[in-house]
């Protein structure tokens, strides 16, 4: 199978096979039932399959995947454990190291690290969607899935995405028209971590800012860090790649708070209204992914859940710019002491108290 395509690619022979990774330039040997992998030096990394037990370096990322085929036991290690996110490795630490453990994942391969395989995996890249990373995992663990990609890609971004700036009226000149935010910084370059000090930083709130952006003035300025572990880590950045549905139900919520107005976000949160950071809680967690791999068999509700919508409210229209679509954007800016980055969007958005923490193979949930 050569798709470069998907990322990666596969050739089959006698009795093994060999994954080319297009993201990383790499090429493992995935050598069956039990033949020796002495000779395949040529490649980044050789691996007896199936793989039964698996490490993890600081690609956590690889977790909800993991989570997802409903292979969460089979991680046996992971480097950073205090920063996971999902209840499921709970009890999962650092160690068993090499020799107990039969591929570790890895940022990029250790070619002859004579002893246990690294493995690169990329999570980051915009060219593999989802159901192609999952796929790609399958190869190692004896999985093959048939499910066509189902992933989408940014194709009108707005003059802000990926820039830097380092003058405060170049920013304000970048996102003046802007209607919502939604900063993906780290916290930690915020003074006392409030608002207040991110109006300073970004100067909105002193002489620099002549726009008076409409974000600004409708508090809609939201932060992606609204569901954390004990250790205050971010759950975002680590399963919301696994799972972009949730990411753009929490989106869509944003704009259309109206709309399934039971709705509570899973991972924003309204950092101009005050709104903290929820913890995750363990109770009622449960990490079997058996249903998400029924689902592909079948072409689930378009709005993920079966329902009725009634007319006493009145219907809800979208406006002629929501119509015509959604404008997303990153601007990353170095003003004055901080680095801010931000996605843009539109319309209003106050945060429910609560915050769900779905399962990654909960694709038939109903809304809180």
């Amino acid at each position: 199978i050569l798709d470069e395509a998907n990322g990666f690619s596969v050739e089959y022979h006698n009795w093994y096979k060999v994954v080319t990774n297009h993201q990383l330039n790499e090429q493992y040997a995935l050598v069956c039932c039990g033949q020796p992998t002495t000779n395949f030096t040529k490649y980044h990394a050789a691996v007896n399959t199936p793989v039964t037990n698996v490490g993890v370096t600081t690609v956590r990322d690889l977790l909800p995947y993991m989570e997802l085929l409903g292979l969460r036991d089979s991680v046996k290690s992971i480097e950073g454990y205090q920063n996971v996110t999902s209840p499921c490795y709970d009890g999962v630490t650092d160690s068993p190291g090499n020799g107990t453990v039969d591929v570790i994942f890895s940022d990029h391969s250790i070619p002859n690290s004579g002893g246990t395989s690294y493995v690169g995996f990329s999570p980051d890249t915009e060219q593999l969607t989802p159901m192609q990373i999952i796929k790609l995992r399958f190869f190692f663990l004896n999985f093959f899935l048939h499910k066509k990609n189902i992933g989408a890609k940014l194709v009108e971004p707005n003059s802000a995405q990926s820039s830097n700036y380092t003058q405060v009226n170049e920013f304000h000149t970048a996102i003046r028209y802007a209607d919502y935010v939604i900063d993906i910084s780290p916290i930690n370059n915020l003074g006392n971590q409030s608002y207040d000090d991110w109006l300073t930083i970004g100067g909105f709130n002193n002489n620099f800012d002549i726009y008076s952006e409409p974000f600004v003035t409708e508090k809609n300025v939201f932060r992606t860090d609204g569901l954390v572990n004990s250790n205050g880590y971010s759950d975002w950045s680590q399963r919301s790649p696994a799972r972009p549905d949730l990411a753009l139900r929490d989106v869509i919520h944003m704009m259309y708070p109206t709309y399934q107005n039971e709705y509570s976000f899973t991972w924003l949160r309204n950092f101009a209204k005050s709104d903290t950071p929820r913890q995750i809680v363990n109770i009622g967690y449960q990490c079997d992914a058996t249903d998400i791999r029924n689902e592909l068999q079948c072409d689930p509700n378009k709005m993920g859940v079966d329902q009725t919508q009634s007319g006493g409210g009145g219907d809800i229209h979208l406006s002629t710019g929501g119509k015509a679509g959604i404008s997303v954007g990153v601007v990353v800016a170095a003003i004055i002491a901080g680095l801010a980055a931000f996605f843009f969007w539109r319309r209003h958005r106050q945060v429910k108290a609560s915050r769900p923490f779905y399962r990654m193979n909960d694709v038939n949930h109903s809304n809180p």
